[in-house]
């Protein structure tokens, strides 16, 4: 899926594929709109990475490696940013990571971590409605159950963005899994390392005040 103006995977690798207020006329936003810190470099590196992880001619390896450079791009960004938001999203992006991890391979730790951390950044710009779907939950769920406490740290780190969305977290309340996620969160706001656990307890309050409410 390419946006208008992008004829083809080759001629959006040489320079990313923006909205076309943004790509015509940087400097709109300063005019009254919500502004964007992000520059214009990195909004076209993010659109080019999640381009090539779209693009099924790609190998597995160079969408891999797409992976790891938007992930790296998008940490260097404030969660919501009105640019990176508006070209992450319309992509089904979340999906294509959960694609991703199914071809790359999810128990292989060294293949796993690196799009679970890519997933945390991402979602932090991406709106409720491609936050919804089955299989990015069934993934998030799978993850808070891996052995080593980075993977969980990553898809704690990608439900708590995602449940900061209001409609997000009203999905979740409305849903079997809110107390299965409770039950893991509990054990997980024992956990040692303290990052996690302060995220888990975030969550874990989160999701009772909505249930309560």
């Amino acid at each position: 899926r390419l946006s208008a103006g992008c004829s083809s995977p080759l001629k959006t690798a040489d320079r990313g594929c923006l909205p076309a207020d943004m790509e015509s006329d940087p400097g709109a936003q300063a005019r009254g709109a919500p502004r964007s810190v992000a520059n214009v470099t990195a909004l076209r590196a993010i659109s080019v990475s999640i381009t090539t992880i779209d693009t099924n001619t790609t190998t597995l390896a160079q969408r891999f490696r797409s992976a790891q450079e938007l992930a790296k791009v998008l940490a260097d960004i404030g969660e919501g940013d009105v640019g990176a938001r508006r070209v992450c999203s319309g992509h089904d992006a979340p999906l294509l990571l959960v694609a991703l991890m199914n071809e790359a391979g999810e128990s292989n730790a060294q293949r796993r971590v690196p799009l679970l951390t890519c997933l945390a950044s991402l979602v932090r710009f991406i709106g409720p409605e491609e936050l919804k779907d089955q299989r990015l939950w069934m993934l998030l769920q799978r993850m808070l159950f891996q052995s080593d406490a980075t993977s969980v740290h990553h898809a704690l780190a990608a439900i708590a963005a995602i449940t900061r969305q209001e409609e997000c977290l009203a999905f979740v309340c409305g849903t079997p899994m809110a107390k299965r996620l409770q039950q893991a969160l509990g054990s997980l706001a024992a956990a040692e390392h303290s990052a996690t656990a302060a995220l888990a307890q975030q969550v874990s309050s989160r999701l009772a005040a909505a249930a309560a409410a």
